[in-house]
């Protein structure tokens, strides 16, 4: 029985640290922080960020320098969950450009405020659909890679 206890909680333990980047990966491992921005979209986006997919959580990673993770947990269409990785450039003043993994690449128009990324997208002007915006909360999660503001 004993052993079973310390089994379970270096078990607990283990998915604590792995916070949002591992098998631990759960609500309680992140929290919303806000932090002011300075201005200049390369030093703002820098942090972990946490919105929602159809039905998912997932989480983005800008690391300075220009490195990027995407973290999907496991979830119901995904058991295993999805991680990719790339890299991030700013265009001008306004415009977040990704390359992913695959070699594809995605483009936003983003704004920062002290506790959100609002992500427009920057290709629905170049095709004549209606811009939509997601709005990514800034997280410290427990065992991320990212700075914590």
């Amino acid at each position: 029985m004993r052993a079973a206890l310390v089994a379970g909680a270096s078990i607990a333990l283990a998915g604590l640290i792995a916070g949002c980047t591992g098998s631990g990966f759960t609500p309680a491992a992140c929290h919303t922080v806000s932090h002011p921005p300075e201005g200049d979209l390369a030093a703002d986006v820098v942090g972990t960020w946490e919105g929602y997919g159809i039905d998912s959580r997932l989480v983005y990673l800008f690391e300075e320098g220009g490195g990027f993770r995407f973290i999907e947990p496991p979830n119901r269409h995904a058991p295993g969950g999805l991680e990719d990785e790339g890299s991030w450039i700013v265009l001008g003043e306004d415009e977040l450009s990704v390359a992913w993994g695959d070699g594809n690449s995605s483009s936003w128009i983003a704004e920062i405020t002290e506790a959100n990324l609002l992500l427009t997208s920057a290709s629905a002007f170049e095709d004549g659909e209606e811009p939509w915006t997601e709005t990514w909360s800034r997280v410290c999660c427990t065992g991320s890679p990212s700075p914590c503001f």
